[in-house]
């Protein structure tokens, strides 16, 4: 593992400290772009994101296939409810709502209706600092993604970490089994 993705809130200190800490090339993520697209400061290592566009991105790339889940998706994290677990739970949470903005335009975003989202934010770090280092293009195959403890906010994504010998597959999101 050499690149890492986490979040660069609530705790920006702990942030810098562990990138100072780690040989690993550890940048953080920041969801402040309103305009399209994402931009990787490589001296301050931030990646500033436009959030609502990344996450279009994910549930696109997971829905067309070319973003690619564990084997196990469903069932991964444990805490089972309704034979869906947590990570997959986490993934179901984030709902697109279009609505109107403060100055009457019309505008889309993401809403957890107060569910952790947490995994969600680690697959969408993971295709953003993809997307960051190497250009923009789609992922082929994408990788596993790793978290710290359940609950964190300092999620993570790793180029080449695994998942133990879950392969990684496509996954369209949906509450109904395979």
């Amino acid at each position: 593992m050499d690149w890492c993705c986490i979040d660069a809130l609530p705790e920006t200190h702990k942030v810098a400290e562990f990138q100072q800490t780690r040989y690993l090339r550890i940048h953080s993520a920041l969801y402040d772009r309103h305009q399209p697209g994402h931009f990787r400061d490589k001296k301050t290592k931030v990646i500033h994101a436009n959030r609502t566009q990344l996450f279009d991105q994910l549930y696109e790339g997971i829905r067309e296939g070319y973003l690619r889940l564990p084997e196990n998706a469903r069932t991964l994290g444990g805490h089972l409810r309704d034979g869906i677990g947590e990570y997959y739970q986490h993934l179901l949470a984030l709902e697109r709502v279009v609505e109107r903005n403060r100055q009457g335009d019309m505008e889309a975003r993401y809403d957890n209706a107060h569910r952790p989202d947490h995994f969600a934010h680690v697959e969408a770090y993971r295709l953003l600092m993809f997307m960051t280092r190497f250009g923009g293009r789609r992922p082929g195959v994408a990788g596993a993604s790793i978290t710290g403890s359940m609950g964190c906010k300092l999620t993570a994504w790793a180029f080449r970490a695994s998942m133990g010998s879950d392969r990684p597959v496509s996954h369209s999101l949906s509450r109904r089994g395979r």
